[in-house]
C-alpha cells in the first residue's frame, strides 16, 4: 500500500502532464475538496469540468498508461449529465480516474489560474457539486464526509437554501433521507467502513462521522 505523500506525489505528477492536455479546464468536486482545501483524505477520481467539446486524451500520461474508457450518468438533475472517465494506472499500482463531465454550472462561483493550467474552483461552487454528487448517490459515505468538511466552512443549514434555489427538486426532506441511508449503509458495513477509512488515509474516524450525520438528521427534522 503507497503511503499518503507516495499518491500525493504520483498524482502531482500525473496533474502536471494532464494540466497541459486539459489546460483552461476547471478542478472541482471531491479531489479538488480534499487536495486543495482540507487534505482531509486521499482521492483518486480527478473531477475535470469543461466546456465546448470533449478534450481527447492519450494512451500515456506521464507513467500512467490508459486502462479502461467509459461513459456514466453522474447527474440526473437538473439535467441528465453524462461523464467520460478515462482510468489510468502507474507501474506503482496507483489507479487515477480522470472523470471528464460538461460543466453544466459554469459560472456558478469564482476560480483560480493554477500554473499547471487548470482553474481551481472557489469552495463554494465545489460544494454544490460535491452535495449534487452526494444527493445522487447517498450511499458513498465518504461524499458524506466530504460535505462535513465543507460544514465547517459553508454551515449546511446556511447553505442548502440557496442550493435549492438553483435545484428546486431536491427538498430538505431528501436530504434528510439522505442521510439516513449514509448511516444505515455504515451500520450495515462497517468493514468496509473501516477499509475504505484506512485505505483513503481520512483523518477522523468512522465513529466521529456517524455522530455529525446523526446532528444533521436531528437538524433537518425540525
Amino acid at each position: 500500500m503507497l503511503s499518503y505523500q507516495e499518491i500525493i506525489d504520483l498524482q502531482d505528477k500525473f496533474l502536471v502532464k494532464a494540466g497541459e492536455i486539459l489546460k483552461g479546464s476547471l478542478l472541482s468536486g471531491s479531489f479538488a475538496l480534499a487536495r486543495a482545501y482540507t487534505q482531509h483524505r486521499t482521492e483518486n477520481t480527478v473531477d475535470v469540468f469543461y466546456t465546448g467539446g470533449i478534450p481527447d486524451l492519450p494512451e500515456q500520461i506521464d507513467e500512467f498508461t490508459l486502462q479502461e474508457k467509459k461513459k456514466i450518468t453522474r447527474w440526473e438533475v437538473p439535467q441528465t449529465t453524462e461523464s467520460t472517465v478515462y482510468s489510468y494506472s502507474s507501474k506503482n499500482r496507483l489507479t487515477i480516474n480522470l472523470r471528464l463531465t460538461p460543466d453544466i454550472l459554469e459560472g456558478v462561483s469564482g476560480k483560480t489560474p493554477l500554473e499547471i493550467g487548470f482553474f481551481l474552483e472557489d469552495l463554494e461552487g465545489i460544494y454544490y457539486r460535491v452535495l449534487l454528487d452526494y444527493l445522487h448517490n447517498p450511499e458513498n459515505f465518504l461524499l458524506a464526509l466530504d460535505i462535513a468538511y465543507i460544514d465547517n466552512e459553508y454551515h449546511l443549514v446556511d447553505f442548502f437554501p440557496h442550493f435549492q434555489e438553483r435545484f428546486p427538486d431536491f427538498s430538505e426532506e431528501k436530504l434528510r433521507k439522505s442521510f439516513e441511508k449514509t448511516k444505515l449503509q455504515m451500520e450495515k458495513n462497517p468493514f468496509e467502513v473501516k477499509r475504505a477509512f484506512s485505505q483513503q488515509y481520512v483523518n477522523i474516524s468512522d465513529t466521529v462521522l456517524k455522530k455529525w450525520l446523526e446532528a444533521k438528521i436531528q437538524e433537518f427534522s425540525e
